[in-house]
């Protein structure tokens, strides 16, 4: 929960072919780690992570460390369609 509202993460990217390889090794990182909570609160940082447990963590927050870490521009985009936070790690994931 933010500032905001209540968000569901998904993955989707849209990205400057350039950005896209400087970001690649940081993003590789960060997918590897997504099922590892803790790991992925110390490379973002703590200090977020305590704004988010008091529900004080804005979006624009969010999106400005997401810039110090890749270093580049990072916008969410808020979308209508709830599909976009489904997680799809293997195939029976895309039966519905």
């Amino acid at each position: 929960r933010l500032r905001e509202g209540t968000f569901t993460g998904g993955n989707l990217l849209l990205l400057d072919k350039a950005l896209f390889f400087q970001a690649l090794p940081l993003a590789r990182r960060a997918v590897a780690l997504r099922k590892n909570p803790l790991a992925l609160a110390r490379m973002v940082g703590l200090d977020i992570l305590l704004k988010l447990l008091l529900g004080r963590l804005s979006l624009l927050e969010v999106e400005a460390r997401a810039k110090r870490i890749l270093g580049v521009e990072a916008r969410a985009l808020i979308t209508p369609y709830p599909e976009v936070g489904v997680d799809v790690d293997r195939e029976e994931d895309l039966v519905s």
